[in-house]
């Protein structure tokens, strides 16, 4: 399955699941999930499952931008092997991306920026949840992670300089580290 190119703004919570808000997206299975922008919702994105854990299934997630989430996890995943490149996420509450993994999941996470507003004390920008195969985390832009990667390399823990995060615009300054 692929989802891309979808703008998904201004999403109004229906309904409890997971002991929390329910997810304004949710996938099971082998998933591609690229250049969707995310902005003003309720609840995050959440990919994966108990199954696809079992299963092994791939999910790719790429060039989206998840911002303003109100509830939870801005981006979920749990189960199979994931690959987070070139993401944009900007936590106003809660964490970041949260990746929940168990046996033989591999999962790299690169080139992503994940930051949060001003003055948030609560929640992780990444949070690693459990231990799988093998974990990446490489070139990525943040503040606070869990402390369980195999590998961490050449990862920034500086401001990206968005143009103008007041009015929805993440591109970044010509200054920024990103």
């Amino acid at each position: 399955l692929v989802f891309s190119a979808n703008i998904i703004r201004n999403h109004v919570a229906l309904g409890q699941i997971y002991g929390s808000i329910e997810p304004i997206i949710q996938f099971n299975g082998p998933i591609e999930l690229q250049g969707n922008v995310v902005v003003d919702v309720a609840s995050g994105v959440r990919i994966g499952s108990q199954q696809d854990a079992e299963d092994g299934s791939a999910a790719l997630i790429s060039d989206n931008l998840i911002a303003n989430v109100e509830a939870g996890c801005g981006l979920y995943t749990f189960g199979g092997n994931v690959s987070l490149l070139n993401n944009t996420v900007y936590r106003t509450k809660g964490s970041g991306i949260c990746i929940e993994a168990s046996g033989d999941a591999v999962l790299n996470l690169s080139n992503n920026i994940v930051w949060p507003a001003a003055g948030l004390t609560e929640g992780l920008d990444i949070q690693r949840i459990g231990y799988g195969l093998s974990s990446t985390l490489t070139n990525n832009i943040f503040q606070t992670a869990s402390e369980l990667w195999d590998v961490e390399q050449n990862n920034a823990k500086l401001d990206p300089k968005f143009f103008d995060v007041e009015n929805n615009d993440f591109h970044v300054l010509a200054s920024s580290p990103a």
